[in-house]
């Protein structure tokens, strides 16, 4: 079962007006009932320390993203008059990966937006799904958690896991990765499946056409939108070494637009989550803030800065064995470099793409 939540909690607080960029833009002045923001956070099954948690840690940055959003520039409700609620959606299958101690880091920094987000955001969640895509989860989709879908109806979703063709791969690399981080990768493959109690769990996680053919449309808001985070959810096939194709009319993106009628954003190459907890040039001016003191004292609030933020990834990971951080990813998801052949970007899939051909967005 999943976790009850009670909605008739609303939280207030302090209305902020838009801050620079904000990476997805809501239209203003919709006419709408109440709306639902879900951001999906994947299992990863990869026990290294810095991988360990970064889907929740996209997940997190994209709830502080969409709260930026709700206001404009005078702080006030781009979607005045009605409500809005955003989930976190925790895909958590193995009790032993996203530990009760994990969850209570989540659920801090969403407690931590939730006390800076304006009035209308009634509830900024976290809900975990053991069972996969399948049964409790088709079922919040289709049907809402603690009150009726039809008066709450998703305006967007997005989802941060990895990919593989036709699939957005939400518990990608079970079982076996999972032991990799148990530290039993001595034993055979046989052993491995043999032991594991999550034997079949990677199928109920993995997020395809068939399943999002299960979803009802009337679930969604008619301004709604899909973005997909993982890799080559735009893509069909890694395209052909000499043409490049790469079968778009095909793909889990038109997939998703063709059933639920509503616009897909996503990669068609890989995606790369590699600047999750910083990039290169972040370290290299860290590097120059420690052993340059002409360069500490002209970029003394930069050098702060990056001070801080070093400070609190050291203390977290040596406090949990993994890396965290309390505002969540220091970046967004960028476009991977493979398969060469395919487009590079992030594409907007529509009803008409067909037709039309497919856009490039930011978001």
């Amino acid at each position: 079962m999943v976790d009850t939540i009670d909605w008739s909690k609303k939280t207030t607080g302090t209305t902020k007006k838009s801050g620079d960029g904000v990476i997805h833009t809501v239209e203003q002045a919709i006419s709408i009932k109440n709306l639902e923001f879900i951001v999906i956070a994947a299992n990863i099954y990869d026990g290294s320390k810095g991988n360990r948690l970064v889907f929740p840690a996209q997940a997190v940055r994209m709830i502080r993203e969409h709260v930026k959003s709700l206001s404009d520039s005078n702080g006030l409700p781009v979607f005045p008059g009605s409500g809005v609620v955003i989930t976190l959606a925790l895909m958590n299958g193995d009790p032993d990966y996203y530990t009760d101690a994990h969850k209570k880091l989540i659920q801090e920094s969403l407690d931590d937006i939730k006390q800076e987000a304006p009035y209308f955001v009634e509830n900024i969640s976290l809900l975990t799904f053991p069972s996969g895509v399948e049964t409790d989860f088709m079922q919040y989709i289709n049907q809402g958690q603690g009150y009726d879908r039809s008066e709450y109806l998703i305006y967007r979703i997005d989802a941060f896991s990895h990919g593989l063709l036709g699939q957005i791969a939400l518990g990608y690399g079970a079982p076996f990765l999972y032991y990799s981080f148990k530290k039993v990768t001595h034993k055979p493959l046989e052993a491995l499946n043999a032991y594991t109690p999550f034997k079949g769990i990677e199928p109920a996680y993995r997020l395809d056409g068939l399943r999002i053919r299960q979803w009802l449309p009337t679930a969604f808001h008619k301004k709604a939108i899909f973005s997909s985070w993982a890799c080559r959810t735009g893509a069909a096939n890694d395209g052909d070494e000499t043409q490049g194709s790469w079968l778009v009319k095909t793909s889990l993106a038109s997939e998703i637009t063709d059933h639920l009628k509503i616009p897909v954003h996503c990669f068609i190459r890989r995606s790369d989550y590699s600047d999750t907890w910083g990039n290169q040039q972040d370290r290299d001016m860290l590097e120059k803030c420690k052993t340059d003191e002409n360069y500490k004292k002209e970029n003394q609030e930069k050098c702060s800065q990056l001070r801080d933020e070093n400070r609190e990834r050291y203390n977290l990971t040596n406090n949990l064995g993994v890396t965290w951080m309390k505002g969540g990813a220091l970046y967004p998801v960028k476009n991977g470099t493979t398969p060469e052949k395919l487009p590079g970007g992030r594409f907007i899939f529509d009803k008409d793409f067909r037709e039309k051909g497919i856009t490039s967005t930011e978001d």
